[in-house]
């Protein structure tokens, strides 16, 4: 359960199956995302210098004129051998927190207990980060999608340390009239870099609107929070709850107004919903947000134990599914999560049987990089793209079959 880059001149690795989703692209709709997985049984990824050459059966492979000893393979044995995870949503920043937040007594809550901790900021947030982004790698990720406000070059750098694809928006939050201009100037630095709106009671709708015009003009995603829990629906509603009277204190400005409408359909109404959209959470939609977010094209990653652990509720995402939403997971930050294993969102609803194993692992893969805009770097297995991967059990095959 690791992921693999050597830079060595050749590699081969050998494992009992391989699930290699070569040439598959986003999977949109119920049947889509349960269809057959093609398998590779003794089957062999040949690596240069980290990126694949082949994939192919034992067989096939001992018959090339360039085939190494067994001797010399990384035979991984009894195990199934997959495409390297995408975990779509993390707040790496914050990994110091893991543990001291208030959970299970909503999101006014838990948010309140973030601004206290987020006055004494310790000396070891960067060890903690360099941890956490470990941690990533140990799980068998490939690519990470990253929201950071304060230290997104940091992030970045971290994660390119330990060998890992990512996608670190720069999140505009708050109500200061330079916020976008500032994320964006900050943005234009490298190519892995984008924006996101924090979400539509800390960042003003015409910050969003913006910040979604600049990505669509650079081809890179645009991602926010959106619809994660009732105190957020009640905001924007009407301008009451507890979350509201919490920003009142520290964040709302005196001329801001609700704007009366339902998160998903105050984002519509902005434009932010069409593809290259990522929007996390989704968890307070009705069947009318659920259309659309379907008409307008956007992914929704989902991050369900960080929603169970703070207890804002459960999204509706085999109804996303059915309506033809890309869905793709994420697990959040360690202030609302136990670790950053995305295959532990995937083990949430195989316990639930809310979806088989074959389609949560086209989310974590496949529909995850193309919701950062990487489709052609990550999410398979086949030659061209760099070799990261995930391992699990042999006994699980008959859960991908």
């Amino acid at each position: 359960m690791q992921s693999f880059s050597e830079n060595t001149s050749l590699t081969a690795v050998r494992a009992k199956t391989i699930l290699p989703l070569a040439g598959e692209t986003v999977a949109r709709g119920l049947d889509a995302l349960a269809r057959p997985l093609a398998r590779i049984d003794d089957g062999v990824v040949l690596v240069r210098d980290g990126v694949i050459l082949a994939v192919e059966p034992y067989t096939t492979y001992t018959r090339r004129p360039d085939a190494l000893p067994d001797a010399a393979i990384h035979d991984l044995g009894d195990v199934i051998l997959a495409p390297g995870l995408v975990n779509c949503h993390t707040h790496l920043e914050i990994s110091h927190m893991a543990g001291k937040t208030t959970l299970g007594n909503g999101f006014a809550a838990w948010v309140a207990s973030l601004v206290a901790l987020d006055r004494n900021t310790p000396g070891s947030a960067a060890t903690d980060l360099d941890a956490a982004a470990a941690s990533l790698a140990g799980y068998g990720a490939a690519c990470v999608g990253d929201i950071s406000s304060r230290m997104p070059r940091t992030v970045l750098e971290t994660l390119r340390k330990h060998g890992l694809e990512s996608r670190v928006f720069h999140e505009i939050i708050g109500h200061g009239k330079t916020a976008f201009a500032d994320a964006a100037s900050a943005a234009e630095e490298d190519a892995a870099f984008s924006l996101a709106g924090h979400a539509f009671y800390t960042t003003p709708g015409k910050a969003m609107a913006e910040a979604k015009a600049w990505c669509a003009a650079h081809a890179r995603p645009f991602s926010l929070h959106l619809a994660e829990h009732e105190d957020e629906v009640q905001c924007l509603r009407d301008g009451s709850g507890a979350l509201h009277d919490l920003l009142r204190e520290r964040v709302l400005p005196a001329s801001w107004r609700a704007p009366g409408k339902r998160p998903v359909q105050y984002a519509a109404s902005l434009g932010l919903l069409s593809p290259g959209t990522m929007a996390v959470h989704c968890v307070q939609c009705d069947e009318n947000d659920t259309a659309t977010l379907a008409a307008g094209g956007a992914a929704v990653c989902l991050c369900p134990r960080s929603n169970k652990a703070i207890n804002v509720g459960e999204a509706p995402a085999r109804a996303f599914a059915a309506a033809g939403i890309p869905l793709c997971l994420g697990t959040d930050s360690l202030a609302s999560n136990a670790d950053l294993d995305v295959w532990n969102e995937a083990e949430f609803f195989l316990k639930k049987n809310i979806f088989p194993a074959k389609a949560l692992l086209r989310m974590a893969t496949v529909n995850g990089a193309a919701a950062l805009g990487m489709a052609g770097r990550a999410g398979r297995l086949e030659k061209g793209l760099r070799f990261w991967y995930r391992t699990f059990p042999s006994e699980m095959i008959a859960l991908f079959a």
